[in-house]
């Protein structure tokens, strides 16, 4: 499965929001670093909002030279896209390479189905959330949880995004400021600081 499963928002809020990940398994692990920096680095030709590795880079906020640098066999290395044009360019270019490894993509079924399409891929299959069962009173508000679901590892707090919505609200901080603020302990790289920018935006003129 994917960690970004659970990404809540409205559907015209997630046509803004794609993640595509390469992943290798046990038998082709060996070997794999070039192939995932090949992946990680065409993609930077395709303006993504985020890239990111699966690599334990402490308290720092790596740079995109550090990400690639983490790379090693075995890697999960992670893309995010803010909209469909970009994603089906970088497609078109991983669907060139055929890299043998696993290509997952996450976002709206339907819209990832019509990229797929044009890029003349067949899809091998489809995994869905079935929603977040328990105790759910006792989740934050919708706000709070659609920023805190961009990471599917939870490590952004909801105090740290209840904090930046109340400096955003309150002009101390813009948007923009605050989205990368709250990008920077998403250490995996999935999350998505254009959305996050347009959902701060839509709080502070709702108020």
């Amino acid at each position: 499965m994917t960690n970004s499963l659970h990404r809540r928002g409205s559907v015209e809020d997630l046509k803004g929001d794609f993640i595509i990940f390469a992943k290798t398994d046990r038998l082709n692990v060996k070997g794999s670093k070039p192939r995932l920096q090949k992946f990680f680095q065409m993609s930077l030709k395709y303006n993504p909002v985020n890239v990111g590795v699966n690599h334990d880079y402490g308290s720092e906020n790596p740079s995109i030279d550090q990400k690639y640098s983490a790379i090693e066999d075995g890697s999960i290395v992670a893309v995010v896209f803010d909209n469909t044009d970009d994603l089906i360019k970088y497609l078109e270019e991983v669907k060139e390479e055929d890299f043998g490894i696993s290509i997952n993509i996450s976002g709206l079924v339907e819209e990832i189905h019509e990229c797929c399409k044009k890029v003349g891929i067949t899809r091998h299959s489809i995994e869905q959330s079935l929603g977040v069962h328990g105790a759910t009173d006792r989740l934050p508000n919708r706000d709070i949880l659609e920023i805190t679901t961009m990471c599917g590892h939870g490590m952004i707090s909801f105090n740290l995004i209840k904090k930046i919505i109340d400096y955003v609200k309150l002009g101390k901080m813009t948007p923009e400021e605050g989205a990368k603020v709250l990008a920077k302990p998403c250490l995996c790289g999935v999350f998505n600081p254009a959305r996050a920018t347009q959902l701060l935006e839509r709080i502070r003129v709702l108020g």
